[in-house]
């Protein structure tokens, strides 16, 4: 929560692998946008210490560490964890200041929704950023504005790698889709 402002909030959530920030402000809570951070090598994992505070784990050292009394992040690895949201149109839209500075391979965007609907997802080996992908590629869209996530049976380096090596991603999509989902999985 926001002090000076109880109609400005945070919402960390993870769903289907992905690490999903939302920074809230109610006045007008569909335009603001969430960080969605995916790790395809690395799922979450939660766990709870001996004084209550929740901790998430990405690949072996990589984690943020929750407060158990309010759920404020105490600390963190890799993260960059800025208290405050990024604020613009006037302080009734935000964006999380929250960044990934570590070394898992992993996809980003920046959607008002969660799945995101459309857009397309900045991928990252390291920190080198290697290319970009559609949105589509890991998310059929349904009715009602929703979507389905293509990759939670096989999980998503398993898709990753399946449409990589399969001839549906050659007619699809461009040689530079391709080129960046090959430089994602080296």
């Amino acid at each position: 929560m926001d002090a000076a402002d109880p109609l400005k909030n945070r919402k960390v959530t993870l769903m289907h692998g992905s690490l999903i920030v939302h920074d809230i402000v109610l006045k007008c809570y569909s335009h603001n946008h969430a960080k969605i951070y995916f790790f395809p090598t690395a799922s979450p994992r939660v766990a709870f210490d001996r004084d209550h505070n929740l901790t998430v784990f990405f690949g072996s050292c990589d984690y943020i560490k929750f407060a158990a009394q309010d759920f404020s992040p105490m600390d963190s690895w890799c993260f960059r964890w800025g208290a405050r949201s990024l604020f613009y149109r006037n302080g009734t839209r935000s964006i999380p200041d929250v960044d990934y500075t570590g070394q898992l391979p992993c996809m980003m965007t920046i959607n008002w929704s969660y799945p995101p609907l459309d857009g397309f997802l900045d991928l990252y080996n390291q920190t080198e950023k290697v290319g970009r992908i559609p949105t589509s590629i890991l998310y059929q869209k349904q009715k009602d504005c929703r979507t389905k996530p293509l990759f939670e049976k096989s999980g998503l380096l398993d898709y990753l790698k399946d449409i990589y090596a399969g001839k549906k991603i050659e007619c699809r999509y461009s040689p530079e889709v391709q080129r960046s989902i090959r430089r994602l999985l080296n």
